[in-house]
């Protein structure tokens, strides 16, 4: 999806589906089905995989070469730190 959409593209894509998802949970009551969550989680989720997978390269582009390997690192000890 990249080529096609850039990666800023792909991550208000995730954005988005992800929003749209977060919406429909606002029209749903309390008397609900799984399988009515099912398709907001779905989407919801692809959505956030397209966000984070990409924003996780984009902070790597946005580094100089030569202060990649540091880039790498700090995205990577983030994960760790929880």
């Amino acid at each position: 999806m990249v080529p096609v959409l850039g990666r800023n593209g792909v991550v208000a894509l995730g954005l988005a589906m992800n929003a749209g998802a977060f919406l429909y949970y606002t029209t749903l009551g309390t008397e609900l089905t799984y399988l009515t969550l099912v398709p907001a989680m779905v989407i919801g989720g692809i959505g956030i995989g397209f966000a984070f997978t990409v924003n996780n390269d984009n902070v790597l582009a946005a580094a100089p070469r030569e202060r990649a390997g540091a880039a790498a690192a700090a995205r990577g000890s983030r994960w760790r730190a929880r």
